[in-house]
């Protein structure tokens, strides 16, 4: 599963919520609950989650780093989930790396899901290709002319 969005989306805030680590930072979750194997855990103690399985350490892992080196990561993690049955929620703003690996992707915006859907079917969105995979309709742009929305997201319409 991928969690995307650009930076200050909510990918971080999300994570910590799920790792019930939010009330360290005076966080809380203020709305629905975060449910791992039928059981409710968004009120226990963050080593108690450990125990269950929930360890956080995949946020980001494509920041700052050469292209070799993330290609080998998301290798790696596409080995665990098929090969070991390991379970990921990936935070990422590599958007392309992500739902290469990924079965399902969510995008945030502004700490909400504007989007979701098979990593095929958003790898084909033409909103995500403009606005996270550079890809307008007359192909690959620059981050320069991304970055000045010609169309505007429809979700936030």
């Amino acid at each position: 599963m991928a969690l995307l969005g650009a930076n200050g989306a909510g990918k971080t805030t999300t994570l910590k919520a799920i790792s019930n680590l939010l009330q360290a930072e005076r966080g809380e979750v203020t709305k629905g609950s975060i449910v791992y194997r039928g059981e409710r855990i968004d009120r226990l103690n963050p080593s108690l989650l450990v125990r269950r399985g929930v360890i956080q350490v995949l946020d980001e892992p494509s920041m700052g780093l050469a292209p070799q080196l993330v290609a080998e990561i998301f290798d790696i993690v596409q080995r665990l989930h098929q090969d070991e049955g390991v379970s990921f929620l990936l935070a990422e703003q590599n958007t392309t790396a992500a739902l290469r690996v990924a079965d399902y992707g969510y995008i945030l915006e502004n700490g909400r899901v504007v989007l979701d859907g098979g990593a095929d079917t958003l790898r084909q969105n033409e909103d995500v290709k403009e606005f996270y995979l550079g890809i307008g309709m007359t192909g690959r742009r620059s981050y320069r002319d991304v970055k000045h929305y010609r169309r505007r997201k429809r979700w936030l319409a």
